[in-house]
């Protein structure tokens, strides 16, 4: 197995992994709280000592800041940031702040993993601690200096959110930010000022001095950052599925997808964990899943059958063969968390018993625990839609999941071979992600 699919599968992993951390309630769980808490700990900590003044510049200290603001992590950011960084791009979109017309503040880059380096929480954070040191030495006071964009962002004082993301494409890692307030247009109109500088003597006491004080007349200020309160950015439209129009939230539907493009890449790139054989063999030909409309209205429309009747109980058994994965659990789980339990118990057989070296769907695997397993897993499949309900009276949480095709009996669940996207089916491409074919434009 090449080292390009051991960086990616092994980055994958470790996107899964817990922390003790605090908990940031991003939907993308691919992405662990540990590698937020240390993005955003880095942006706060060099803030706090250039608001200090203790930020070195390229002629001496640069100047106190009364005004800057502490940076707060929001999953919408995140959730944009990720849409800016997919595949990759040497030239990301900068996204719109929704409900106006201003841009976000947007920093990026990329670089290439050497040998088994696959720490995304150390490799972000000798960017991210790049992006800082590097521009503080071309700065000579508050202004916003050309050419030094990265600096720029993460130091302009009016910035209050914060979302980040990351990217392994091939054995490129990439790293996206969005900040609150573009610096670069925000500093234009503010007399070229990434802060305001203090003009006392000494400055330290003009530390937060811009801050404003709350409702008690207390100064919003902590630890010289400004802290009033923070509205989190809200997404008014879906990526997932723009057309979509049941009433399923948008993070079932961006657990859902993710989930199962994490398990099929899993798969494909030959890191799935086998009971008889310690890993399952990689797949050629793997798909990656589209959400689709049609399906997501199925699903929906068998888990509410009487939405205006009551009672109007949770179905309690799938439909039927009919390219089907369906889950029935605890009812007091959010949305978002019965779809990610869903998907562990449908995978679960391939660590628990294995396939081995045989991959047929036969009739007992159709009648076993494989069934949804192979759903999953199914490398012609190309489309998926869910739907998510709870039922309290019943007390339980139903998931529902619709595929575009059922597999057949007699055929393998996947073409396995050493490599993945050898070769893509007709019409699809690899991902740069790698692992999963994509469809090309």
């Amino acid at each position: 197995m090449s080292s390009t699919w051991l960086v990616l599968s092994l980055t994958l992993l470790q996107m899964m992994s817990t922390s003790g951390t605090r908990k940031f309630g991003c939907k993308n769980s691919l992405i662990s709280d540990e590698w937020r808490e240390k993005v955003i700990r880095i942006h706060n900590d060099n803030r706090r000592k250039l608001a200090k003044g203790k930020q070195q510049g390229k002629n001496g200290v640069l100047p106190v800041s009364t005004n800057t603001q502490l940076l707060h992590w929001d999953c919408s950011m995140e959730e944009m940031a990720e849409t800016a960084a997919i595949s990759c791009p040497t030239t990301p979109t900068q996204p719109t702040i929704p409900g106006g017309n201003d841009k976000f503040g947007l920093t990026f880059e990329s670089t290439n993993l050497k040998g088994k380096e696959c720490d995304s929480i150390a490799t972000t954070a000798r960017l991210i601690k790049a992006w800082w040191t590097e521009g503080a030495k071309k700065q000579t006071n508050e202004n916003f200096e050309q050419n030094n964009d990265k600096f720029s962002q993460m130091a302009f004082s009016g910035s209050k959110g914060l979302g980040c993301t990351y990217q392994t494409c091939g054995r490129q890692f990439y790293v996206l930010c969005l900040y609150g307030e573009d610096a670069v247009t925000k500093a234009a109109a503010a007399n070229n000022k990434l802060y305001t500088a203090s003009t006392s003597n000494p400055q330290i006491n003009d530390v937060c001095k811009d801050c404003g004080n709350n409702a008690a007349g207390k100064l919003e200020c902590e630890d010289a950052l400004c802290t009033p309160a923070y509205t989190p950015i809200v997404i008014t439209t879906g990526n997932v599925c723009p057309t979509c129009t049941k009433d399923v939230p948008e993070d079932v539907r961006v657990t859902a997808l993710d989930m199962h493009n994490y398990y099929r890449r899993l798969l494909a790139t030959g890191w799935a964990e086998d009971k008889k054989i310690k890993y399952a063999k990689p797949a050629t030909e793997m798909n990656a899943l589209v959400y689709d409309k049609d399906l997501e209205d199925d699903a929906y429309n068998f888990i509410n059958p009487n939405p205006n009747q009551t009672p109007n109980p949770c179905p309690t058994a799938p439909e039927g063969n009919i390219g089907e994965s369906f889950w029935s659990g605890n009812y007091k789980v959010t949305n978002e968390e019965a779809v990610k339990e869903a998907m562990k118990v449908w995978w679960g057989p391939l660590e628990s018993t294995g396939l081995g070296d045989n991959l047929e769907y036969t009739s007992d695997r159709d009648n076993g625990a494989f069934k949804y397993f192979a759903n999953v897993a199914h490398d012609q499949t190309k489309k998926v839609g869910c739907a998510v309900r709870t039922c309290n009276d019943q007390g339980i949480t139903v998931v529902d999941c619709r595929y575009n095709a059922a597999i057949g009996g007699g055929v393998d669940i996947y073409k396995a071979g050493k490599m993945p996207c050898k070769p893509c089916p007709s019409g699809t491409a690899c991902s740069k992600l790698g692992g999963l074919c994509e469809a090309t434009p």
